[in-house]
């Protein structure tokens, strides 16, 4: 077990190998064998699963960052509206939530989502927009 795995790790891997190369030179096709399939195919394998694990991990709290993200702006729609069986609010509405025209100006996004809702969505703004420029 201690020789497979030191050629497993590939350290000191000519030590390990030369006394059974002296002895017989046909051992050399164990060693060969060993190190295409050992090494290079279930290393790589090992790797792959690793690797497959922790995208699934990282994909699950991606996941639930942007779950959490689209209730907290959910909320933040829903304490805006006056009347809560609409699903827009207006731009006076969220102009006057957010301090006023000057601080509206401050902002490009802001100034473009509110030139945008008056011009083509009849001054309305629907959750998706809302939480797209905040």
């Amino acid at each position: 077990m201690y020789t497979v795995f030191i050629l497993f790790t590939v350290s000191n891997y000519p030590d390990v190998q030369t006394p059974y190369f002296e002895n017989s030179r046909l051992s050399m096709l164990y060693f060969w064998t060993f190190l295409l399939i050992g090494i290079f195919l279930l290393s790589n394998l090992l790797l792959a699963q690793v690797f497959m694990n922790y995208k699934k991990l990282v994909d699950e709290q991606l996941k639930r960052f942007e779950k959490d993200v689209n209730a907290y702006f959910l909320k933040l729609f829903n304490d805006i509206k006056p009347e809560k069986n609409v699903d827009f609010i207006t731009c006076e509405q969220l102009t006057e939530v957010l301090g006023g025209e000057e601080a509206v100006q401050d902002d490009k996004r802001l100034e473009d989502l509110l030139w945008q809702s008056r011009l083509i969505l009849d001054n309305k703004i629907k959750i998706k927009d809302f939480s797209y420029v905040l």
